[in-house]
């Protein structure tokens, strides 16, 4: 190993990742969607799925910072401290403050403001239009960068996975292949990050820090 950390320890690591993995691919499952069609049903619906809808990004929030932690901590211990490790953690935390940042739009700022409008004022439909148009927005760009911090910091800890002093094949090509299809699909605008495409990134992310809580937990 290139640090203290004893196996003992990347095997709690390995723990809270898997668990908190798991969490966040059930939770984006069940993701609160707004079906109706009139202006008026949807004020209804985003106000009776308020508080499921703060719970849902409230935990996918801590979830994405869970897997920052998890991966500083537990890939440092394997590939120690170099300039491409610490660009990968740069990357994938700011990834992570960009995924939390458009969690708190669409779970919180948004219905909230719905919420109080609707009850403090008459909100007419073209305000509503305006502030469902100006918070899908700030999502959108908050989302998209998130998924390029995420799959940059993934990318730059599979060519470590690959490249370094002890090698982590499994590791290096799922994230390579990974990063390299989510960034080629978003970037071309061949996939979306609506609830679909959001739903493939984080499958897609999950699958390889399955991959991660497997190598943590067997290394001794």
């Amino acid at each position: 190993m290139t640090s203290q950390n004893h196996p003992k320890d990347l095997k709690s690591t390995a723990l809270v990742l898997m668990m908190f993995t798991l969490l966040s691919m059930s939770l984006i499952v069940f993701h609160p969607t707004v079906g109706a069609d009139g202006v008026d049903e949807k004020i209804a619906e985003i106000v009776q799925e308020a508080a499921l809808n703060q719970g849902v990004h409230g935990l996918l929030i801590l979830c994405t910072l869970v897997f920052f932690a998890c991966c500083q901590h537990g890939l440092k211990a394997l590939f120690g401290n170099s300039l491409l490790f610490s660009l990968s953690s740069v990357a994938f935390l700011f990834g992570s403050l960009s995924m939390s940042g458009a969690a708190l739009v669409n779970g919180f700022i948004f219905p909230n403001a719905v919420i109080w409008l609707s009850t403090e004022l008459t909100l007419s439909h073209e305000a509503f239009t305006l502030l469902s148009s100006f918070s899908w927005n700030s999502n959108q760009a908050l989302a998209y960068a998130g998924a390029i911090g995420w799959l940059l910091g993934i990318a730059g800890w599979s060519i470590l996975a690959g490249f370094g002093q002890v090698k982590y094949l499994l590791m290096s090509s799922t994230g390579m292949v990974l990063s390299v299809l989510n960034l080629a699909l978003f970037l071309t605008g061949t996939v979306h990050l609506n609830l679909h495409g959001a739903i493939f990134l984080l499958f897609s992310c999950c699958i390889w820090l399955l991959v991660v809580v497997h190598v943590l937990w067997r290394k001794q």
